[in-house]
């Protein structure tokens, strides 16, 4: 897993990614780093390839 995503990785890799390791990796990134951006999350749900 890659350390530290910037937050506009975690939120690229919500949006667009469509390789699941990379979104879980995002995931955990963004709950290690405490991230409680609602909108943020939001982008994940509604990612086409989960």
């Amino acid at each position: 897993m890659e350390k530290n995503l910037p937050y506009e990785e975690i939120r690229r890799r919500f949006l667009e990614s469509e390789d699941f390791n990379e979104i879980f990796d995002a995931v955990e990134e963004a709950i290690k780093q405490k991230i409680e951006d609602i909108e943020l999350y939001r982008l994940l749900f509604w990612n086409n390839s989960l």
